[in-house]
């Protein structure tokens, strides 16, 4: 395990990318995301990202933000992630697709590393959007996972067939 370096990771060390693409459950809209330590020295994080989900023109959609696992995402605790210079850690946000008929959709993804409150913000032409259902949809509540050291260790243990 990486030696901790002691200092958390500020946002402008950080840069928020979009992971690469994971097979999904049936109904479900899973989103991986990366930081990557684009500065010089190393820091750690440790907890859950704070999320916005907003549209193309910048209005912010209100979605029900639970952090925790589902079936999809982990269920363990948080744990420390030390980043090297150039080191990587990832998170997952999932939700249920729309039963009805999805309002609007989320385009510009902004999420604030752990024990901070600058964001950092995701947006690409015709990359990954996450469709908005109103309030009493199960695809109203999006579940966010804790910042984790790989890629396995955001997915749910039922997936990954694994344990920590």
């Amino acid at each position: 395990m990486p030696v901790p370096y002691g200092v958390a990771c500020q946002p402008a060390a950080l840069q928020l990318a979009h992971g690469r693409p994971m097979s999904q459950a049936t109904q479900q809209e899973l989103l991986i995301f990366t930081l990557t330590n684009v500065s010089g020295t190393g820091c750690d994080l440790r907890g859950y990202p704070g999320l916005a989900l907003l549209t193309a023109a910048g209005r912010l959609l209100p979605f029900h933000v639970r952090w925790g696992g589902d079936e999809m995402l982990t269920s363990t605790r948080p744990v420390l992630v030390p980043l090297a210079p150039g080191g990587t850690a990832y998170l997952g946000i999932n939700k249920n697709a729309c039963v009805r008929h999805y309002y609007r959709a989320a385009h510009i993804f902004q999420v604030i590393p752990p024990n901070d409150y600058q964001a950092l913000s995701y947006y690409k032409p015709g990359g990954p959007i996450l469709d908005y259902c109103r309030a009493g949809d199960p695809g109203h509540t999006v579940d966010v996972s804790p910042v984790e050291p790989t890629l396995f260790d955001v997915l749910s243990l039922n997936l990954t067939g694994g344990s920590r």
